[in-house]
């Protein structure tokens, strides 16, 4: 990706295929808060305000996964979605100029 690809995301070959999605592609994304409900994950936030339909610019392989029952659907690696941060701050999940990092193992 490059500077100009704003609203254009990566995702995994495993969430292409089991959504039926290809590069070219476009999605609507909204924002979530994921929790828990009596042990079961969920998303906490139930009333939604931001929308974002976004491109698929291009679809990456995972190497060597490791799946991790314990982990909830949304922090599974086959589930990142790379994008520019703009989209964070569209989804109302980030502060314009304010970046928040994520380090994955």
């Amino acid at each position: 990706m490059v500077p100009e690809d704003n609203g254009k995301i990566l995702i995994s070959k495993a969430l292409a295929e089991q959504n039926n999605l290809a590069v070219g592609n476009k999605i609507t994304l909204t924002h979530a808060k994921l929790g828990s409900d009596n042990g079961v994950y969920t998303d906490l936030m139930k009333e939604k305000s931001a929308y974002e339909t976004v491109e698929i610019k291009g679809i990456y392989d995972i190497k060597n996964a490791s799946d991790n029952a314990l982990n909830p659907t949304a922090k599974k690696a086959e589930n990142l979605i790379f994008s520019d941060s703009q989209l964070l701050v569209n989804l109302q999940e980030q502060e314009q100029g304010v970046i928040h990092s994520c380090l994955i193992p």
